[in-house]
């Protein structure tokens, strides 16, 4: 099942129900939808969830999704992995999200195989760095890779030195986007 993209405006909205759930801009928006909605049942991961718009988006496209964020009951955004989880229960979606609180280089990613890696969460180049070293191995070829704030340095600076390793490179304003060779 997906949902046509026109259905989630209201993760962009700041009304007092979703408060800007969606950190994208509706161009990244739409590019990351239509990214995951081009392939056929894809395992996408997702490093970095804050609200979750993003991973909401991806289930909405048809995505088989684990999201993973650091973020602990004490920050205060245990409320939207609970809205998280809520809706995706309430769209048929709960066996397609695996929702993680860990760090991203706790996971066991033996033996997996992904078709996306969507890499948003810390922006220094060591955590950036150490995301792209541990999940990049798992992405299929021909997979897609997306990295958002691409114009923090951090971010930046594992782009330019990974940069050779992909094709088809799209930048969407702070969203680059590109195949592993």
């Amino acid at each position: 099942m997906k949902i046509p993209f026109e259905d989630l405006h209201w993760l962009f909205t700041c009304g007092s129900a979703s408060r800007n759930i969606c950190r994208l801009n509706l161009e990244e928006a739409v590019h990351l939808y239509k990214t995951i909605k081009s392939k056929h049942n894809p395992k996408c991961v997702e490093i970095g969830r804050y609200h979750g718009g993003s991973t909401m988006l991806m289930l909405a496209a048809g995505g088989d999704v684990i999201t993973i964020d650091n973020h602990s009951k004490a920050s205060g955004l245990q409320e939207y992995d609970d809205l998280v989880l809520a809706w995706s229960d309430e769209h048929g979606f709960a066996q397609k999200l695996d929702l993680v609180v860990s760090d991203s280089d706790k996971y066991d990613t033996s033996n997996l195989s992904i078709d996306v890696l969507f890499i948003d969460g810390g922006h220094s180049y060591e955590i950036v760095n150490q995301d792209f070293a541990k999940w990049f191995p798992c992405l299929s070829t021909g997979g897609t890779i997306l990295f958002h704030d691409t114009v923090i340095p951090g971010v930046k600076k594992v782009i330019d030195e990974q940069l050779f390793l992909l094709k088809n490179v799209v930048e969407v304003s702070t969203l680059l986007c590109g195949e592993k060779i």
